[in-house]
């Protein structure tokens, strides 16, 4: 089976660019506030504030682009 190595790392990006803004939401309402803490830990750009979460869903996207595409490129490679 081939993958769509495109459509698979924009399905993973976007989901979890909806994960962070679902755990900003969460975060800023009382839930999950130490998740939020570590976020800010572990992402560069993420932040509280709109321009942080922007910034932050934008790296997160990314990042997680850039490893699904290349995970499911190696995939197809091996799959020959």
């Amino acid at each position: 089976m081939k993958l769509n190595e495109l459509a698979l790392a924009n399905a993973v990006g976007i989901t979890s660019s909806l994960s962070m803004l679902v755990l900003t939401g969460s975060g800023r309402m009382g839930f999950y506030s130490g998740a939020m803490q570590s976020m800010m830990q572990w992402h560069m750009f993420y932040g509280p504030s709109f321009g942080g979460l922007f910034w932050g869903m934008v790296e997160t996207f990314v990042i997680s682009f850039a490893i699904t595409y290349a995970v499911a490129w190696f995939y197809n490679k091996l799959n020959k």
